[in-house]
């Protein structure tokens, strides 16, 4: 391949190449190093400057991704402490509305109520955890936007068919319809 012609030509020709060459170079032709340390020896400047900025680097992203890591960390912890906050009230909820069940177990005024207004408070709190902690995985432990939602086929909220996540009405996580659909 390199048969007539000259060691300058073939020089040149491997000087072209990957930086690497140029140890295949000082192999190939012993008596031209003089010529090729001049330039290697940039060469590894130029490569030491790449790997100390390339180490820069490294560190600044480890110390971004702990950033990160920390404030990742701390959202999820507010969301399970409003998580709990919310259990604890849907648990206080529940015991007084057994109670209110049980005192006025036969009256006709609870048949004639609205359910939503009965449960304004609670139904506020619910679409308000929604709304703040969706992409915090929270609604998938309230089971909002599961396949126990319905989601009309038709697109439209009177068709028959299942509720979308997005137009799930507030509550129904709870297995509640308040809707008069």
């Amino acid at each position: 391949m390199w048969a007539g012609r000259s060691s300058a030509q073939v020089l040149a020709a491997y000087k072209r190449l990957l930086p690497w060459s140029l140890r295949i170079i000082i192999k190939q032709f012993p008596s031209c190093p003089r010529i090729i340390y001049g330039e290697n020896k940039g060469s590894v400047e130029i490569m030491r400057k790449d790997l100390n900025d390339a180490r820069d680097l490294h560190g600044q992203a480890e110390s971004a991704a702990a950033v990160w890591k920390g404030h990742v960390m701390d959202r999820r912890k507010k969301a399970l402490t409003d998580y709990r906050k919310l259990q604890a009230f849907f648990a206080e909820e529940e015991e007084r509305f057994l109670q209110e069940a049980d005192k006025e177990e036969g009256s006709p005024e609870d048949e004639d109520a609205d359910p939503a207004e009965r449960f304004g408070s609670l139904l506020q709190a619910v679409s308000e955890l929604e709304r703040r902690h969706r992409n915090l995985g929270l609604s998938m432990l309230l089971q909002v936007g599961t396949a126990s939602c319905p989601v009309p086929r038709g697109g439209r909220r009177g068709s028959t068919g299942t509720w979308r996540a997005s137009e799930q009405p507030p509550g129904s996580c709870l297995g509640l319809n308040l809707r008069n659909d």
